[in-house]
This record gives structure tokens, C-alpha cells and sequence, in this order.
């Protein structure tokens, strides 16, 4: 359970999960307990982009192989 600040009302809510369009700190980043990777930017919540597979890194390298004679 969160507890948080509204400042448009002026009120404090309690939440079982974030809500994206409040502002949270990194306290409260703490003590989520999410399976999906979440990341706090300037006290906005944001999903993580899922990192690049094998295939889209070979891919990279190979266009930078061909890049490189220039």
C-alpha cells in the first residue's frame, strides 16, 4: 500500500499501485515490488525498454563493418 500526494487537491490518496500520472520519489521506488523492470525519471514512472537480442546486435555490427571504409 502507497501512500500518496496529490497536489492539485491538496489531499494524500492511498494506492495499491503507482499511478503513472502522479510524481513519486526515489523512496517510494524502493518499495515497489514489480515483475516488469520500471524505471523513476524526474519522479515519473517509466516500463524499461527490453535489452536488444542477439540477432539486432549482429545486425548492428555489420552495418558498422560496412560504415567503416567511410
Amino acid at each position: 500500500m502507497f501512500t500518496f500526494y496529490n497536489s492539485s487537491d491538496d489531499t494524500y490518496q492511498l494506492a495499491e499501485e503507482p499511478d503513472p500520472s502522479l510524481t513519486y520519489t526515489y523512496a517510494d521506488y524502493l518499495q515497489w515490488k514489480f515483475e516488469e523492470r520500471v524505471e523513476l525519471i524526474k519522479g515519473q514512472i517509466f516500463k524499461m525498454a527490453a535489452a536488444p537480442n542477439t540477432k539486432h546486435q549482429i545486425v548492428g555490427a555489420i552495418f558498422l563493418f560496412c560504415l567503416k571504409p567511410f
